[in-house]
C-alpha cells in the first residue's frame, strides 16, 4: 500500500507542474476500464456500472484535460486472471476461451500512455496472443451520424458546442 501511495504522489507532483511550452500536451493519465465499459452484459451489475463510469470520465475530462496539456485515455482490458475471475477461471479455460495476461494488460497501459497521438482514445485490449487491439472511441465518434442519424448527431454537436460556449453544463448552487 506504501509503494502505491507513493507512485499517485510522484504523479500528482509532476501533474501539477506548469504546462509544457510546446503545444502538444506531454503528461498522460490512462484510466482502466474493461470491456463492459462498452459491452456490460457480465451479469455484475455493480462492475459493470462502475465501468460505465470509467467510460464517462474518460469522455468527460478531455476539455479540462486539453486545457491542462494532458492527454487522458483509457484501455478496456477483457478477462485477466484475477482474485474476481478465480469463481469462474477453470471453467473459462476449459471451454477453451483465451484470456489476457496482467503483463499484458501493462503493457497495453504504456503503449497507450507512450502514444503523443493519442487523445481521448479507449482502446480495447484483448490481447490475447497479439490478437486484438482496437481503438473504440474515434470509431464511435465516426458511425455516430450512422447510429443515431445524421440529423441528430449535427444537433448533438450544435448543442455540445454551447456547453462548451458557456463553460460547461451550470449546475444550480449548493443550499
Amino acid at each position: 500500500m506504501a509503494d502505491l501511495e507513493a507512485a499517485l504522489r510522484l504523479g500528482l507532483f509532476y501533474m501539477k507542474q506548469p504546462r509544457s511550452t510546446t503545444s502538444r500536451p506531454c503528461k498522460s493519465i490512462t484510466l482502466v476500464g474493461s470491456t463492459s465499459s462498452y459491452f456490460g452484459g457480465t451479469g455484475v451489475t455493480a462492475y459493470v456500472a462502475s465501468k460505465h463510469g470509467v467510460l464517462g470520465l474518460l469522455r468527460a475530462s478531455q476539455s479540462t484535460a486539453r486545457d491542462l496539456g494532458v492527454r487522458v485515455n483509457g484501455i478496456a482490458p477483457f478477462l485477466t486472471p484475477t482474485h474476481i475471475t478465480a469463481g469462474f477461471s477453470q471453467r473459462w479455460k476449459e471451454q477453451g476461451l483465451e484470456e489476457n495476461t496482467p503483463e499484458r494488460v501493462a503493457e497495453a497501459i504504456a503503449l497507450v500512455a507512450l502514444d503523443e497521438a493519442r487523445q481521448g482514445d479507449c482502446v480495447l485490449d484483448t490481447q490475447v496472443a497479439g490478437k486484438y487491439f482496437r481503438e473504440l472511441e474515434s470509431s464511435r465518434m465516426s458511425l455516430l451520424p450512422t447510429w443515431i442519424g445524421a440529423d441528430f448527431a449535427e444537433f448533438m454537436g450544435r448543442a455540445m458546442q454551447f456547453f462548451i460556449s458557456i463553460g460547461g453544463y451550470v449546475l444550480p448552487k449548493a443550499y
